[in-house]
């Protein structure tokens, strides 16, 4: 999962905490549509997927078949390569994949200070859900509605044990450790939001699983050694040092 919000090193590890907003506009349903039409036809994560995955072996090209809006199309420049990004770095890496790269390489796991930092996690799946979900259901006309768009919560401190847990189960000796804090953020505090909205419309979750961390831990272990030890330390301390300049140096480690 991906954050929606901020990321770093303790963002949100799925797609967390977004929201959407209907104040009975249609504009921003029009968009979303046209995405979604452009995707497939009818909009289908499944098909959507064998489409990539046959385009990758180059037994398909794009654009796909016309969608049903006649004025929507997608140039894209034959043949499609799929590239997939895994960031674990101090500045895009996440949480989760942060963890589980440094189990498989044998690094102890960075807990930033106390570990209490709770964010909101969706699958992304379960991010496409969410907008089908929005748009099936329109608001009434003056009508505004805000969804907490997310199906879990963790702490940091949580899914480093999560992540621990599955990794001895491999065969990995996963520890735990706490660092300084190098970001600028409460590292113990309140947070209950409330997602029931979306579910009462029909979101059925796909949920943070022992099998799904199984998976991203084994893949780590696969590629280990192309992880750079230099980018797993956090490599900008945002206490002593700007925006600015932080965001110029980023995913590069100080020698």
């Amino acid at each position: 999962m991906r954050p929606l919000g901020g990321a770093g090193a303790h963002g949100c590890a799925w797609r967390g905490h977004g929201w959407l907003r209907d104040g009975g506009g249609q504009w921003w349903r029009r968009v979303v549509v046209a995405i979604l039409a452009i995707t497939s036809p009818p909009c289908s994560l499944e098909g959507t997927r064998a489409r990539a995955q046959s385009a990758a072996a180059g037994h398909e090209t794009f654009p796909p078949p016309a969608p049903p809006f006649p004025h929507l199309t997608l140039a894209l420049l034959p043949p499609l390569h799929a590239t997939l990004r895994y960031d674990y770095d101090g500045i895009f890496g996440t949480a989760l994949n942060r963890f589980v790269v440094q189990a498989a390489v044998g690094h102890p796991l960075t807990v930033y200070g106390k570990g209490g930092q709770t964010r909101g996690y969706l699958d992304i799946r379960d991010t496409v859900r969410c907008v089908q979900l929005a748009i099936d259901s329109p608001a009434a006309k003056g009508e505004f509605r805000v969804f907490n768009q997310f199906t879990e919560q963790f702490s940091v401190n949580q899914l480093a044990a999560l992540v621990v847990a599955e990794a001895k189960g491999l065969g990995l000796d996963a520890t735990v450790k706490s660092v300084p804090n190098p970001r600028v953020e409460a590292e113990e505090h309140y947070y209950n939001a409330a997602n029931t909205r979306l579910r009462d419309l029909g979101l059925e979750p796909h949920l943070l699983s022992a099998g799904l961390v199984d998976s991203l831990l084994a893949f780590a272990v696969r590629y280990k050694d192309r992880v750079n030890m230099d980018l797993i330390r956090p490599a900008v301390d945002w206490r002593k040092t700007g925006v600015a300049s932080a965001l110029g140096s980023a995913a590069v480690a100080k020698q």
